[in-house]
């Protein structure tokens, strides 16, 4: 059987057609089953083939590159933003009046951040026990702002993840709350605008580095581990997705994820 022929899988994208322009095109092939790693290289050479005489008869010069990994998994606090909880408790216990340890017992000491991170409560719940701790009289856009001033975007990292190659599902992978979840589009907007699907601990109700949590990752995108790529700064998160069969990135710095990214063959 040859490639199919839908999904995001099917990719060509060309930066300059222009006459004596370069042209970058990614390309990212799903066999069917039964197709073996033979078949793959003749389609492969044959697409090969095909665009090259394409392109020089058009006078642009292409690349084709061979995506390796299906989905990106990327973490959201430590890889896509930098994040600070305290960040999160003076903002929280400057709105409050409260002392910023007492914020800090009241919801983390409590256990109620954990059972958020749960999906023990949904978006609703969570805004009416920060009324309720902190005594908090604000709308729920800006309580949804104070909840989400942990998370800074890494604006060098964010550059990376928009040289992810056509045809990689770039996925979040994240454990984190309903309330962060259901208003990420207007809390962390250029986060939002570079993931095409967000997978939410509060969704899947599993917490990395659980089995359960890269599982459930597995059965949303319908793939096998060895489709997958997946990034996190956490070491026991690492560890745990490598033991499910996952490909991992120990996340360091943008520069080292573009360098390892790269070799991994998903970026343009």
């Amino acid at each position: 059987p040859g490639p199919t022929a839908a999904g995001p899988d099917r990719t060509c994208r060309s930066r300059d057609t222009r006459p004596g322009r370069a042209a970058t095109v990614g390309l990212a092939i799903r066999v069917r089953r039964g197709g073996g790693p033979s078949q793959l290289t003749g389609w492969l050479t044959r697409i090969n083939r095909g665009i090259g005489r394409a392109t020089a008869a058009a006078g642009v010069e292409a690349t084709v590159l061979r995506v390796a990994a299906r989905h990106l998994l990327l973490d959201l606090a430590g890889v896509l933003c930098r994040f600070r909880s305290a960040a999160r408790l003076e903002r929280l216990a400057a709105a409050s009046h409260l002392e910023t340890a007492e914020v800090d017992e009241r919801l983390y000491g409590s256990g109620i951040v954990d059972r958020c991170d749960r999906g023990e409560l949904d978006a609703s719940g969570i805004r009416g026990v920060l009324r309720e701790q902190l005594g908090l009289d604000c709308d729920d856009l800006e309580l949804a702002r104070l909840w989400a001033s942990a998370f800074t975007p890494d604006d060098a990292v964010l550059a990376v993840v928009d040289d992810v190659a056509p045809g990689v599902t770039r996925t979040l992978l994240t454990n984190n709350d309903a309330l962060l979840r259901d208003t990420l589009p207007l809390v962390l907007p250029t986060v939002h605008t570079r993931i095409a699907i967000p997978l939410f601990s509060a969704t899947t109700r599993a917490t990395k580095p659980s089995p359960t949590a890269y599982a459930a990752a597995l059965a949303v995108l319908g793939a096998a581990p060895a489709d997958v790529l997946f990034v996190d700064d956490s070491e026991s998160n690492v560890d745990g997705a490598r033991r499910m069969g996952i490909a991992t990135i120990h996340f360091t710095s943008a520069e080292s994820l573009r360098r390892e990214l790269a070799d991994a063959g998903v970026l343009v």
